[in-house]
């Protein structure tokens, strides 16, 4: 201590220690805490007076963080938090033989206790060249502050931000722990753009290793063959700049990267980097952050070692209130009243203490998360909306969809009738629009990529039980929300995703993830040169400049255009006639001739000259061509030689981010669960991801953002476990289900819808005639009422397969009704088993598809349409037609 004139100051903390580790509370207090609360005296001393800071020491080295690493409940915290207040108060007020001031004594001084009293004298955060809240402020850094997006001043923001103000009057690391969705990682960004420091976040995952942070020897660009050169990692560089460093999901890291990391977070504050011989020291404006969310929740989380939290101030950063998020809506949406926006974040909080606190509904899928993402979301909704309809389409999208129980979707909406006074209006059958611009899903309107109309040879149906499924993923869209489709096998999760691609024009790339799954199949890796593969991704990318191209052109009335494009589309056309005969004679013959490679090259520099002119409204860049361009020329420097370097390949979502594609992340819940929270950072609002694994590039991290049109999809089926909550509470969930639980609570209407939906089915797989899509609809849905009863799925799936080997058989010169029988048996005999199935198969058969009489005849008016219900490839080509046709 600097000034311990007499023992008023060290005794209290001495007493306290010894007290405190007598309680045996599964925390100590350790040398290491006592020297960080000296420090702390030692700082605050001056500013605060020695009972002040011999308290708000206290909460620094331990009260801010009791529960971390404890197990402690948050109600057994608090009271082991106000014991050890008390204890402290108690010391101060013996050795000091007089009375404490009154401000002294209560715990709202100190970040705890009411939030709304501890901002009631904290009107700014900014004072002249130090930031902060009264008591605690830290000095700006040199980059220019942003000001604006986060509200430093709502009550409980105000005391998580005041908690870590005032851990950062020491210089350790600090370490902020809370559930999803509490705003950790939001308030350090925000801190450091209020601040003017520059913040450099780094997520962790399993997979991550300490040459993704230090730096290792990595391939470099060079005349010469396998050539590598040290690379900085993205945590050396930041300790170079003396930048603050977030490290996201602390607690996802494998035990290595945390040992790696114990110089630099204790009294060491350097690191060693064998690979150069050379020790980094941690230059003053150097800070750590790290955040994660508490092990109990699984995901690959794990309880850190007692001596690694040790290095880490702890503070725990609370949920936050209804008047907070009141008070954030507020100032993020000044134009929705106060009064809807109260009932907005009373549903919210009513459906937390449904399903979490009271768990009165909700159990199937539980747990859930409903907090600020939620709230906001549903402000985005009221913000955009032009009518009552729009504005309740909400509850539907946000709310009402991610629950997977027709009862708890019945406790939403009486919810949401009790707190708004009215009956929600939700339509089960949303129309399906299409016009030039845009493609209309009830309520939501997502606009079409007019470059692209990417119509698949599969089969795809607008059935009306996946419309309220489709519309809710139309808003994801429009919004640019991650969408997380949940439902069982076959309930047309992924087939949605198709219809909204291919009737948008938006490419979709599909990925299908297994337990083997890890981030370098998504990001990227080193793989050795190969000319060939370079060769096929230039390729790709001209022909879908030159689609665009050719699709911008009818808007142009320029007649020089007009007359030029019959030079570059006979210039294309010429080429992979060349490249198709090549490839079938010797795959790498491309490279031997030069010429293919300067027709690719003329077709890109005119493509160039149009950008140039800006007559077209093209979407590519001067940098996209100059990239090309340079592939090109390595390509030909490259032709006469076989290299050995390797080069970082770029995953396929990172593809897609930078290309403005769409990607669904199949079977999301089968892989390790922290392959997905490394991409937590691209799933937030205004997200990116930085790209650590492939080295610093030009003295910067490889930080991707993504394009405008980029959307992210994952399907989950819940028989085989959920994503994280982390990953659950970033998206918005839709569970398939049809919209039977809202139209009829009686087993024989809900019979007669199945029913419908069925003949719809058949009639857009191109069964001719009623009478037989009525035979065979009722087949398949006395299969799928007695597989019910002995725990069998019967799904559309089966029927298609039906239908498929029907036609198959009838076109090999089969017999019409040896066809029908022979194909109903293969494929539902081996859906339902023999043992169970066997009986309600020849029942079928004998009931519905044994009188060959039944099928002929008949009107020519199938369900769903005249004379045949619109399909997809209808609706894209013929929108208007198709509209009408479906009207009537």
């Amino acid at each position: 201590l600097s000034t311990s004139k007499e023992s008023n100051t060290v005794d209290p903390i001495i007493n306290f220690w010894e007290w405190f580790n007598g309680l045996q509370t599964g925390r100590t207090l350790t040398v290491r805490d006592l020297l960080s609360w000296v420090s702390f005296i030692n700082v605050m001393n001056e500013s605060l007076g020695p009972a002040y800071a011999i308290l708000h020491g206290a909460f620094l080295v331990l009260l801010d963080g009791l529960s971390l690493g404890t197990g402690l409940s948050g109600r057994d915290g608090k009271d082991l938090r106000e014991k050890c207040f008390a204890f402290l108060l108690q010391q101060l007020k013996v050795l000091t033989s007089d009375t404490l001031p009154l401000e002294l004594t209560r715990m709202e001084q100190y970040g705890w206790g009411d939030a709304n009293a501890i901002c009631q004298e904290s009107k700014s955060v900014l004072h002249g060249d130090m930031f902060g809240i009264n008591p605690f402020y830290i000095s700006k850094g040199d980059e220019a502050p942003e000001i604006g997006g986060f509200e430093f001043l709502a009550p409980t923001t105000c005391r998580n931000v005041l908690r870590l103000l005032r851990a950062m009057q020491v210089s350790k690391p600090i370490l902020l722990e809370g559930s999803p969705g509490v705003g950790k990682t939001s308030l350090i960004m925000a801190l450091g753009k209020y601040s003017g420091h520059k913040v450099v976040r780094i997520n962790l995952s399993e997979q991550t290793d300490m040459m993704d942070l230090l730096g290792s020897d990595l391939p470099v660009e060079s005349d010469e063959d396998m050539k590598f050169a040290w690379s900085d990692g993205i945590l050396l560089q930041a300790l170079k700049e003396g930048s603050w460093v977030l490290l996201d999901e602390l607690n996802l890291a494998p035990q290595s990267v945390l040992e790696g990391l114990n110089a630099i977070l204790d009294h060491r504050a350097q690191v060693f980097i064998p690979e150069l011989g050379c020790t980094f020291e941690c230059p003053p404006t150097f800070r750590v952050f790290a955040c994660q969310n508490p092990s109990s929740q699984g995901g690959g989380r794990k309880g850190l070692p007692k001596s690694f939290l040790n290095r880490f101030t702890k503070v725990y950063v609370d949920e936050l209130v209804e008047d907070d998020y009141l008070f954030i809506c507020r100032s993020l949406y000044p134009s929705i009243p106060s009064p809807l926006l109260s009932k907005l974040i009373a549903l919210n909080r009513q459906l937390h203490d449904g399903t979490m606190l009271y768990r009165k509904f909700g159990h199937d899928g539980s747990p859930w998360e409903f907090n600020l993402r939620d709230v906001i979301r549903s402000c985005q909704f009221m913000q955009g909306a032009n009518y009552n309809l729009e504005v309740e389409s909400f509850l539907n999208v946000l709310y009402v969809q991610r629950m997977r129980t027709a009862t708890d979707r019945k406790v939403v909406l009486s919810i949401y009738k009790a707190i708004f006074d009215k009956t929600p209006s939700i339509n089960p059958y949303p129309r399906v629009q299409l016009n030039p611009g845009y493609l209309v899903v009830g309520t939501a309107a997502v606009k079409r990529n007019i470059t692209e109309y990417n119509i698949s040879g599969e089969q795809l149906m607008i059935l009306p039980e996946i419309r309220q499924n489709l519309e809710a993923v139309a808003h994801c869209v429009q919004n640019k929300w991650l969408c997380i489709l949940v439902g069982p096998s076959s309930s047309g999760k992924t087939s949605v995703i198709k219809i909204l691609a291919q009737l948008t024009g938006f490419p979709l790339n599909e990925l299908n993830l297994s337990p083997a799954t890890d981030s370098s199949d998504l990001l990227g890796c080193f793989e050795q040169y190969n000319a060939f593969r370079n060769f096929r991704l230039v390729v790709a990318r001209v022909e879908g400049l030159v689609d665009e191209y050719n699709s911008l052109l009818p808007q142009s009335s320029q007649e020089a255009l007009l007359s030029r494009r019959k030079s570059i589309v006979s210039s294309w056309l010429s080429f992979l006639h060349k490249i198709d005969s090549c490839l079938l004679e010797n795959p790498s013959s491309f490279l031997d001739d030069s010429g293919s490679l300067s027709k690719l090259t003329e077709i890109v520099e005119y493509l160039k000259q149009v950008l140039e002119e800006g007559l077209l409204p093209v979407s590519w860049s001067t940098k996209n061509l100059d990239q090309i361009l340079k592939t090109l020329v390595k390509l030909k420097t490259d032709m006469k030689k076989q290299s050995t370097k390797f080069e970082w390949v770029t995953g396929m979502l990172i593809k897609a981010i930078e290309n403005g594609e769409w990607v669904v992340l199949e079977n999301a819940n089968l892989c390790n669960p922290t392959v997905l929270d490394r991409i937590n950072s691209l799933v937030e609002p205004c997200g990116s991801i930085t790209i650590n694994e492939c080295g610093v590039i030009d003295g910067e991290p490889v930080t991707v953002i993504p394009h405008p049109n980029f959307r992210l999809f994952l399907s989950v089926n819940p028989k085989f476990g959920e994503v994280s909550r982390a990953m659950r509470n970033r998206g918005v969930e839709v569970f398939m289900m049809g919209p039977h639980w809202q139209l009829n609570e009686e087993g024989s209407d809900s019979d007669k819808l199945v029913l419908r939906g069925v003949e719809r089915f058949l009639a857009l797989s191109g069964i001719p005639g009623n009478k037989l899509v009525a035979s065979m609809a009722k087949a398949h849905v006395h299969a799928w009422r007695n597989g019910q009863s002995i725990g069998v799925r019967i799904t559309y799936l089966e029927l298609e397969q039906w239908v498929h080997l029907f036609q198959l058989l009838l076109m090999n010169g089969n017999q019409f009704l040896w066809s029908l029988q022979l194909s109903w048996e293969h494929i539902y005999l081996s859906s339902l088993g023999v043992t169970d199935g066997k009986e309600v198969v020849d029942l079928g058969r004998d009931t519905y598809l044994s009188d060959i009489n039944s099928f002929m005849g008949g009107d020519m008016c199938l369900p769903g349409g005249w004379p045949k219900p619109f399909n997809l490839r209808d609706l894209m080509w013929y929108s208007r037609e198709t509209t009408v046709r479906q009207n009537c």
